[in-house]
């Protein structure tokens, strides 16, 4: 066997070893706008933030944005100009989302504290304030939930129905059924 091809295999099995660890994944947090500087917060629909590391997703209260939150040092950060979706709001959504984006541009700190999420402009003024969602209430778990299944109550109900449809229309094709008996099966 030739040199090299007994180097290939070592520098190889060296480069593995000597490799650093993958980084562990950063947890999933989201949160809810509490309050906001030029937001109203009675306005509907809030904007919902979803943080994983330096990446930032969630809703406008309207449309759906990603981007990325960069440490610049000396606790300073920026946030990359939002990727968004191209839904109409109108009115009111349309005020709150253009605020959200003019706050995530302006920000250059953030701070975290227990349930409260902070994004501070250049003089330190809070912008936007974040509260934590509990697990059950993020946006991924609400998606990944299971539909609730009718309860006995609700099929003895539907049951009835169609025992009443059945005496009210006793000429009905058997093979048709009753619509609402069909509707629950």
């Amino acid at each position: 066997m030739s040199k090299r091809r007994q180097i290939l295999p070592t520098a190889l099995v060296l480069s593995i070893l000597l490799a650093p660890p993958a980084m562990a994944q950063a947890p999933e947090t989201h949160w809810k706008l509490w309050r906001a500087k030029d937001i109203a917060t009675a306005a509907g629909a809030m904007p919902q933030l979803t943080r994983k590391g330096e990446a930032l997703s969630g809703s406008t209260g309207c449309n759906t944005f990603t981007t990325t939150l960069t440490e610049q040092g000396s606790g300073k950060v920026s946030i990359e100009r939002p990727a968004l979706t191209r839904k109409f709001c109108g009115g009111m959504q349309q005020v709150v989302e253009n605020a959200f984006l003019d706050a995530l541009g302006r920000t250059a700190f953030v701070q975290e504290a227990g349930q409260r999420l902070t994004f501070l402009s250049e003089a330190r003024e809070p912008l936007l304030v974040w509260r934590a969602l509990r697990a059950s209430a993020s946006p991924r778990a609400q998606s990944n939930a299971r539909p609730k299944q009718p309860g006995t109550t609700t099929r003895a109900r539907v049951a009835k129905l169609h025992k009443q449809a059945r005496k009210a229309s006793p000429n009905r094709d058997a093979k048709k059924g009753c619509l609402f008996w069909m509707q629950w099966r």
